[in-house]
């Protein structure tokens, strides 16, 4: 499977610097990192474009790269969660760190939301 890897790479410590590592160690995996201001140079043949979040969660995604999967913490955060939810429309799947942020989101309408914790 070939995995886009969207992540704010200057966030030290961030979840896309952490996941990078643990994706790689998969070899039916072939995943590429791109940053946010690389969005008109990543490939549109991905099978999958994974977004990561640690704090820009008011850039819009690309209507042409899907499947989309966003996998977001910060759901308990009210500003955070107005962001992301003005921005979560266009993808396919969402991930929250939080199981509120899931119950917020269904609640919202939303639909295939996922609850999967960081640790």
């Amino acid at each position: 499977m070939n995995i886009a890897l969207i992540f704010a790479q200057h966030s030290r410590g961030g979840i896309g610097a952490r996941c990078y590592p643990i994706l790689k160690k998969n070899s039916s995996l072939n995943v590429e990192c791109f940053t946010f201001d690389q969005f008109d140079q990543i490939p549109r043949d991905f099978d999958l474009y994974l977004r990561l979040d640690d704090d820009d969660y008011g850039r819009a995604f690309p209507k042409d790269l899907h499947p989309y999967v966003w996998w977001v913490p910060d759901t308990h955060i009210k500003y955070s969660y107005r962001k992301i939810k003005a921005n979560a429309a266009d993808c396919d799947y969402l991930m929250c760190f939080q199981k509120e942020g899931v119950e917020a989101f269904q609640k919202e309408g939303f639909k295939n939301l996922y609850w999967v914790p960081a640790s």
